[in-house]
């Protein structure tokens, strides 16, 4: 039995030596260079490719069977650019396994690989590597068995000194990798194998990122899936902000291409002093792909952050804001699209819930409902800052340089509401402020409601910027709210209280601050209930004027008494109380037109007016009518309405804004004079006229008495008459008797 497995053992000795003898014969009688002709050609006819073969080929024998290539170039047939080139190449099998049905391959080594891909308007230099089939019907029969019968290892893959450059001359693109570097050792398709990858990548706006990757490499061809775990990436990014970023990532990632998904699993992103874990699937990976998973993001700094990338830090009125924000979000959504939902975000001690996300990843539609529970802004202004005085009549001078970013707006892309339970700002709290826009091709709307100052609010916001000549429209429409703080926040100084309502339609065109004013146009409605103006007293601005057109006018003296400052009541003495106001005002070219005034003030006061107010300079002018039965019972005062004038500067002593017309007052003085005089003559012309009846009356009567006593005298002498020619015939008759 020995001796025949030592015969045996002597054949196998023998076959082995006969087949390195016969391996050692071929290397060294066959010049592979006398080939280089041969492999040229092939290349050209099946890749489309000429070879450069400029180096050797040469073998290699122990203790594998190998070939060796120098450098060689390939460029696409009649093109002249380099499409690629190496400087070495070697590959080799280990000849003692190949006896035992074993194949184990020698060391892969490529050094000096250089690719360069182009693509132009007429197409992309790789399209033309492989020439059209000249029979389209040509059927390629597929291999789909999955199995390996031959075992195969490689105990080293290195690929060193390479550099991949990728130029897209439609859109300016211009990637470069370089530096790139690759070992994989003991390759195995069974087993895991340690793999290490770097490079640099570099593109056309200098952004530059050198990255290291450490990970072990299983593959599973008959589940069709390849692992990579522990994943350890490595970056430095440089470009993208003032000082270089160093990101480092830990993660398992596994490949199913029979699901035709990616799974990121035990995910760490360390960065900047953040942290962000969690774990992401991408489905569907071949066509329009989802996403599900989780990720955090631990509370961070947002100014050390920015310390860090060599920002400045964003400066606060509280040195503690944005010292810690966070964010969890779950990954969800259809295809095509990245939704968090449910998202929470803090921001310091407020929170933000809801969802968020791009609806349409080719479109990038971003959408967003998001709830927060309370802001203070006030604490993220900037802080306070001492300023010269201005002079009160100065206009602001308006910057002429472009203010909104018009090719950025017209690229939005949005949709999406949110509400804020309480918000602060300017010392004024806002409470279920909700706010949604939308955006799109250059159009944006948004609509704002609220409540603030015990009263509501709610805005609508047009802005066109499809043209160079953007337009806004606003429609502000105002319920009942307080204006006392408004004013206050805006003026510096408490003027006016009152709840306030306003029905305003606004709008204007332009890209500067001064075009957005010169043409800033619109109308309002405004109107004010149990309103005070602080500071002026427009009863003792008529009582003054009262008394200086008695001064000027003495004639009135005696007609127009008891004018007497010093009786107001002392509450009114700085102030006016309007009960209500209306006032149509409208805006030209940044100034409002109040055309039609009309006010009802404390203790009988009837007000109406109109003017104007530069909302640049704050200047105003109006002209104003008053009318009070307050100040006297004479109807002379309470039934004349008087000329103020009120003018001056918002920023200006209120004491000195509404101050008697005294020319006017004058006027009106000397317009009651007449009337005095025009009534007094009427008086005279009438009692004059009623004497003169009266003396026709008895005079008429009079003359009828006579004429009655006149005829009662005739009648009573026509009486007598006739008793007396009556007597005198009785006597004739005697006589005549006494005759005869």
């Amino acid at each position: 039995m020995a001796r025949i497995a030592k015969l045996f053992l002597y054949l196998i000795l023998a076959l082995v030596i006969l087949v390195a003898a016969a391996i050692f014969i071929i290397t060294r009688v066959i010049d592979p260079n006398d080939y280089k002709d041969d492999i040229a050609a092939l290349a050209k006819e099946h890749a489309n490719i000429e070879l450069d073969l400029e180096g050797d080929i040469g073998w290699a024998f122990w203790p594998s069977l190998g070939l060796q290539i120098g450098r060689t170039e390939a460029r696409i047939a009649d093109q002249e650019p380099l499409f690629a080139a190496i400087d070495n190449f070697e590959v080799g099998v280990a000849i003692l396994p190949l006896f035992s049905g074993r194949v184990e391959m020698g060391a892969i080594r490529i050094d000096g690989m250089e690719l360069n891909l182009i693509n132009t308007k007429d197409g992309a230099n790789w399209e033309a590597l492989i020439p059209e089939s000249d029979n389209e019907n040509e059927e390629i029969a597929e291999d789909t068995s999955t199995e390996l019968d031959i075992p195969v290892t490689i105990p080293l893959i290195s690929i060193t000194n390479s550099r991949l450059r990728y130029q897209d001359l439609t859109d300016g693109t211009d990637i470069t990798i370089e530096q790139l570097e690759l070992e994989a050792r003991d390759v195995s398709l069974t087993d895991d194998f340690p793999l290490l990858v770097s490079l640099r990548y570099q593109d056309q706006d200098d952004t530059r990122i050198d990255v290291k990757l450490d990970t072990k490499v299983n593959t599973d061809l008959n589940a069709n899936q390849y692992r990579l775990s522990p994943l350890v990436l490595n970056m430095d990014l440089a470009g993208l902000t003032t000082n270089p970023v160093a990101v480092t990532l830990n993660a398992s990632v596994l490949a199913d291409l029979e699901k035709d998904q990616l799974e990121v699993s035990n995910l760490s992103i360390q960065a900047l002093d953040t942290e962000t874990s969690g774990a992401v699937t991408v489905h569907n990976m071949s066509e329009e792909f989802s996403l599900s998973g989780r990720i955090r993001t631990a509370p961070f700094n947002a100014n050390k952050l920015l310390k860090a990338i060599g920002e400045e830090p964003i400066e606060t009125a509280d040195a503690k804001a944005l010292s810690s924000i966070s964010l969890d979000a779950t990954l969800t959504g259809p295809a095509n699209s990245v939704i968090m939902d449910p998202l929470i975000i803090t921001l310091d001690d407020s929170t933000i819930k809801g969802k968020a996300g791009i609806t349409d990843l080719e479109a990038l539609a971003l959408m967003f409902d998001l709830t927060m529970d309370h802001i203070t802004l006030d604490n993220y202004l900037p802080p306070a800052e001492e300023t010269e005085e201005e002079d009160e009549n100065e206009a602001v001078e308006l910057s002429t340089e472009p203010l909104l970013p018009l090719e950025e707006l017209r690229e939005l892309n949005i949709k999406g509401k949110m509400l804020i339970e309480t918000l602060v700002f300017d010392d004024l709290t806002v409470r279920d402020l909700v706010a949604d826009v939308e955006a799109a091709k250059g159009v944006i709307i948004q609509n704002t409601k609220g409540k603030v100052l015990d009263g509501s609010f709610n805005t609508r916001l047009n802005l066109d910027a499809r043209t160079d000549q953007p337009r806004i429209d606003a429609r502000v429409v105002s319920d009942k709210v307080q204006i006392q703080e408004i004013v206050s926040a805006v003026l510096g100084k408490d003027l006016l209280t009152g709840l306030v309502n306003v029905n305003a339609n606004i709008a204007t065109k332009g890209n500067s601050e001064k075009e957005l004013f010169e043409n800033l146009d619109g109308t309002f409605d405004l109107g004010v209930l149990d309103a005070i103006v602080r500071g002026v007293n427009l009863h003792t601005a008529l009582v003054d004027g009262i008394n200086d057109m008695l001064a000027k006018v003495p004639a009135l003296a005696n007609v127009i008494t008891g004018i007497d400052p010093s009786k107001l009541p002392r509450e009114l003495r700085d102030d006016t109380k309007i009960l209500d106001m209306k006032a149509n005002t409208r805006l030209e070219k940044g100034v409002a037109y109040v055309d039609d005034m009309l006010a009802n003030l404390e203790r009988g006061g009837r007000l109406k007016g109109n003017g104007w107010l530069n909302l640049n300079n704050d200047d105003f002018d109006f002209e104003m009518r008053l009318r009070t039965g307050d100040i006297s019972d004479n109807e002379h005062v309470n039934s004349r309405e008087w000329p103020l004038r009120c003018a001056g500067n918002l920023n200006g002593s209120a004491a000195r804004w509404c101050l008697p017309n005294k020319n006017k007052f004058k006027g009106e003085g000397e317009s009651i004079i007449k009337q005095l005089a025009k009534d007094k003559l009427g008086i005279d012309e009438q009692r004059i006229a009623d004497e003169k009846a009266k003396l026709e009356a008895k005079a008429a009567e009079e003359k009828a008495k006579l004429e009655a006593r006149k005829a009662e005298e005739k009648a009573k002498l026509e009486k007598k008459a006739e008793e007396e020619k009556a007597k005198a015939k009785d006597k004739v008759k005697d006589k005549l008797k006494g005759l005869f």
